[in-house]
């Protein structure tokens, strides 16, 4: 009896052990429509003019439909791009954020000192079952994966990188 105690005891601690390890990714399920902000790179503060935020267009920003806006700097242009994505290519995208590790980090990379005018930056993803935000502090060491996926995200690695065009104004 005493055996089988010590037994059961092991493999409930080694079971414990082995779900803590493992990130838990959920459904990878969200609400289609055009007005949900599925996934969302941003970033904030620094010494920057007030009217930046007053025209702030996120670095990387996703809907639930699949419709895309993100920019990139070519030089001192900054081209505003948008895409729509079909639901299979968003479901790749998420599979791709769910693969880096995103679910599994940390909600807050803080720095151990203060910077005050570095830019704090935060990647988002909302599921049906709930968003997970993950803040980087300015000067803070961020997760393994988190550089190579925001390049993904924002330099046309991504899916839409074929089907881009640049936002047209009026």
């Amino acid at each position: 009896m005493r055996i089988q105690a010590c037994v059961l005891t092991s493999l409930s601690v080694a079971a414990l052990s082995c779900s803590a390890l493992v990130s838990p990714v959920p459904a990878l399920e969200w609400d289609t429509s055009s007005h949900h902000r599925l996934i969302e790179y941003a970033c904030y503060g620094g010494l920057v003019p007030t009217g930046y935020y007053d025209n702030y267009i996120p670095p990387v920003r996703i809907r639930g439909d699949g419709s895309a806006v993100w920019w990139v700097d070519e030089g001192s242009a900054r081209h505003v791009m948008e895409a729509i994505l079909t639901q299979e290519e968003l479901r790749a995208v998420v599979a791709r954020v769910a693969e880096a590790g995103f679910f599994g980090w940390r909600d807050s990379y803080e720095s151990t000192e203060v910077i005050y005018d570095g830019s704090d930056c935060r990647l988002s993803v909302a599921l049906a079952s709930g968003e997970k935000t993950v803040w980087v502090r300015a000067g803070a060491e961020s997760p393994d994966g988190y550089a190579d996926l925001l390049t993904w995200l924002r330099t046309g690695r991504a899916p839409w990188a074929t089907t881009s065009y640049p936002r047209t104004a009026g």
